[in-house]
């Protein structure tokens, strides 16, 4: 049975498309959304994708940033038993977040 993909991702008005993390994460741009004034209205569509939202996917580097935080985030608490998919070539399971609920690493198939 296929399921249906959102994409979500973050963009500024001049085109910026970047993590909403922080420059850690090694994107020239990361952590400028964390800059921005809050928009409770914004805040809302969120809240409202969310609450349709049957499993996560990740690249790895979102991965690494976000499972550490959201794993013991209260807000977050919802994704705990959400199945997570990590797009990885190098994350091991040794590597994965203990405690932030089913992950399986997806790894591409060399030919």
């Amino acid at each position: 049975m296929a399921r249906e993909l959102v994409y979500t991702g973050f963009m500024s008005l001049d085109g910026v498309v970047d993590s909403p993390g922080s420059p850690a994460e090694g994107h020239r741009s990361g952590g400028w959304v964390m800059e921005t004034d809050f928009v409770p209205e914004a805040f809302a569509l969120k809240g409202e994708e969310l609450e349709e939202t049957t499993a996560l996917m990740f690249g790895r580097r979102s991965y690494e940033v976000f499972a550490p935080i959201w794993r013991a985030s209260e807000d977050h608490a919802a994704y705990k038993d959400l199945p997570k998919y990590v797009v990885s070539t190098t994350l091991t399971d040794a590597d994965l977040a203990a405690g932030w609920g089913p992950t399986t690493i997806l790894r591409s198939s060399e030919d």
